[in-house]
C-alpha cells in the first residue's frame, strides 16, 4: 500500500512539473515573441505613435493634467490622469533594464502573457482544476486571429483588455468564493496600473451590461446568499474607487465647463455624423452571425477592412465548427439542469444569460 501512495504521489509531483514547464514555454515564447516579430527594433505603430512606452519621462513631463486629448484610435476626447501609472512603471522599468526595447517588447507580451495565465487561473476554477482544458482554452483566448489582426498587429490601447478581462474575472471568482480580501487589494493595484485601458471604454461598459444582465436572470431563477451579493457590491465598489483619480477629474470637467454639449466632449461630432451613421445605414447583420465567428463579416467586405482575410483564409473554412458550438450550446440548454450539479448550473445560468445579451450588442443593426 505505501508504495501505490509512494508511486501516485511522484506521478502527481510529475504531473505538477510538466504542468509548470507548459505555462512556462507559453510564457517564454510569448516574451520572445515580439524579438522574432520586429528583428530587435523598435515598433510603431496604432496608439504607440504618441511614444508612451519608449519615451515615458518625457511624455510625462509634458503630460497636462487639466486639459483634453484626442485619442488617435478612438473619436473620444478624455483627461490625461489615467495615463499618469503606465508612464511611471515604465520609467521604472527603464531605470532598472535601461533598455527602451527591452521594456517596450516587455509591453508588447505583457497583453498576451497576463491574459494567458489569468485566463487559465479563472477557467480551472470553473472547471475543477481540468489543467488540460484550461491550458487550450487560454491558448484559444490569447491567439484568437480577431485579436492578432485587429489589435496585435496596430497595438493600440485596447490590447491590454485581453489582460484586463481575465484579470478581473479572476479575483472577482476568487473573493466571492472565499471571501479572502488580498484579492481586493491585488485587483486595486491592477486595474490602476491598467487605467489606461479606459480608452476602451465602449468595449468595457458593453461586458459590464452583459455581467450586471447575467446576474440579475442568475438572482431570479436561482437563490444567491446574501454574502455573495455582498462580496459582489465590495468588489465592485473597490474596483470603482481604485478610478477616483481619473474619473472625478472627468466628472468635474463637464460640472467647471458649465453647459456644453455633453456628447462634443466624450465623443467626436465627425464620428457621430459620418462614420457611425454609414455604418448603421449600410450594414446587415443576423444576429446568428456572431453564433458562426461572422459578427463582423459583411461590415469589414463592405469597407474592404484587412480584416476580412481572416475570414477568407481561416473562419470560412471552419465554417462546420461553428455548426459543432450551436449543436453543443443548443444541447446545453436542454440538459443543463439534469447533467449539472448546483453550482456549475449557476455558471452556466450566468454565462448564458450574459452571452445572449453580448450576441444582441455584437450583431450589426439589431444591437445599439
Amino acid at each position: 500500500m505505501r508504495v501505490v501512495n509512494n508511486l501516485q504521489l511522484l506521478f502527481k509531483n510529475h504531473h505538477n512539473l510538466l504542468e509548470k514547464l507548459c505555462i512556462l514555454s507559453v510564457v517564454i515564447l510569448l516574451l520572445l515573441l515580439p524579438y522574432y516579430l520586429f528583428d530587435g527594433r523598435l515598433f510603431l505603430g496604432g496608439d504607440d505613435t504618441r511614444l508612451h512606452y519608449i519615451y515615458p519621462s518625457e511624455f510625462l513631463r509634458n503630460l497636462s493634467f487639466y486639459s483634453w486629448v484626442n485619442i488617435s484610435s478612438l473619436p473620444t476626447y478624455l483627461p490625461n490622469h489615467h495615463l499618469a501609472p503606465i508612464l511611471l512603471f515604465s520609467i521604472l522599468l527603464e531605470y532598472f533594464f535601461d533598455s527602451k526595447i527591452f521594456v517596450f517588447n516587455l509591453f508588447f507580451s505583457a497583453p498576451f502573457i497576463i491574459g494567458f495565465v489569468y485566463m487559465r487561473k479563472f477557467i480551472s476554477q470553473l472547471v475543477d482544476n481540468d489543467f488540460e482544458t484550461s491550458f487550450i482554452l487560454s491558448l484559444i483566448y490569447i491567439s484568437s486571429p480577431i485579436v492578432i489582426v485587429s489589435q496585435m498587429y496596430n497595438f493600440l490601447f485596447s490590447i491590454y483588455l485581453v489582460a484586463l478581462f481575465p484579470l478581473v474575472a479572476n479575483y472577482f471568482l476568487n473573493f466571492l468564493i472565499t471571501g479572502t480580501k488580498i484579492n481586493i487589494f491585488k485587483i486595486i493595484l491592477w486595474s490602476i496600473l491598467l487605467s489606461f485601458v479606459f480608452f476602451a471604454i465602449q468595449w468595457i461598459a458593453a461586458l459590464i451590461i452583459c455581467i450586471v444582465f447575467g446576474f440579475l436572470i442568475l438572482f431570479i431563477v436561482e437563490p444567491i446568499k446574501t454574502k455573495y451579493i455582498q462580496r459582489t457590491l465590495v468588489f465592485i465598489i473597490f474596483l470603482f474607487f481604485s478610478q477616483l483619480f481619473w474619473v472625478l477629474p472627468f466628472i468635474m470637467s463637464f460640472i467647471l465647463k458649465g453647459n456644453t454639449y455633453l456628447g462634443d466632449k466624450v465623443t467626436s461630432l465627425n464620428f457621430i455624423n459620418d462614420f457611425a451613421t454609414t455604418v448603421n445605414a449600410t450594414a446587415t447583420g443576423n444576429i446568428i452571425y456572431p453564433l458562426f465567428t461572422f459578427y463582423q463579416r459583411e461590415i469589414a467586405l463592405q469597407y474592404d477592412w484587412q480584416v476580412i482575410d481572416v475570414f477568407i483564409r481561416y473562419y470560412d473554412k471552419i465554417f462546420i465548427f461553428g455548426i459543432v458550438y450551436l449543436i453543443i450550446i443548443f444541447f446545453g440548454i436542454f440538459k443543463f439542469n439534469k447533467v449539472l450539479d448546483p453550482i456549475q448550473k449557476r455558471y452556466f445560468i450566468f454565462f448564458f444569460s450574459s452571452f445572449i445579451l453580448v450576441l444582441f450588442f455584437s450583431t450589426v443593426n439589431i444591437g445599439f
